[in-house]
């Protein structure tokens, strides 16, 4: 083997290389193998909760690092032109949005009545251990793996955060008493 090959043989091996150390190290993908990162994340977004509070737009950012997934929509009551419209509501909860992703399900939808009710009814339905709560969410240790976290807040924030949905005047008739809510389960 000449200079020349050898040389050539090292730039590919060492390009190979680079490329696969910085696609394992994409935070994607490191989502997928590794639970110390995953774990990572749920505690930074739990000090997130304590320090600031519910930002839904942060959750939102969590979800998709934590476990990269997939949103389906409930086509009982949405339907599809440029963004998701909101085509009906059912009496309590309609839900809207479902996300599917290997190490967490959530689902969005829209909700009636009184937030911290609301919540009230979430925790008592709750079997485990409620590791933080506020007047807009409960986050609740399920087992040693497992959490279910559940929040409500304005539908002018869901629209403002996920961006799917772009109220017409007679979407906005339709929910005009409805809150955004969100329920997640997620294992680490």
């Amino acid at each position: 083997m000449n200079k020349k090959s050898s040389n050539t043989l090292f730039l590919i091996v060492l390009t190979f290389l680079i490329l696969t150390i910085a696609f394992l190290r994409h935070p994607d993908v490191k989502a997928q193998y590794s639970t110390w990162y995953r774990t990572k994340l749920f505690t930074e977004f739990q000090t997130q909760l304590k320090t600031n509070g519910l930002d839904p737009e942060v959750y939102w950012q969590f979800r998709e690092r934590f476990s990269p997934g997939a949103f389906t929509r409930e086509e009982k009551n949405t339907d599809f032109f440029t963004t998701f419209r909101i085509t009906s509501l059912e009496e309590e909860s309609t839900p809207l949005l479902f996300y599917t992703s290997e190490y967490l399900t959530s689902m969005d939808g829209l909700l009636l009545g009184d937030t911290r009710v609301r919540l009230n009814e979430f925790k008592a339905a709750s079997t485990g251990e409620i590791l933080l709560e506020s007047d807009s969410f409960i986050l609740t240790k399920i087992n040693q793996s497992q959490y279910l976290f559940v929040f409500i807040t304005s539908t002018e924030e869901m629209q403002r955060v996920n961006g799917m949905f772009d109220y017409t005047s007679k979407e906005r008739e339709l929910i005009k008493n409805q809150q955004w809510y969100n329920v997640t389960q997620l294992t680490l």
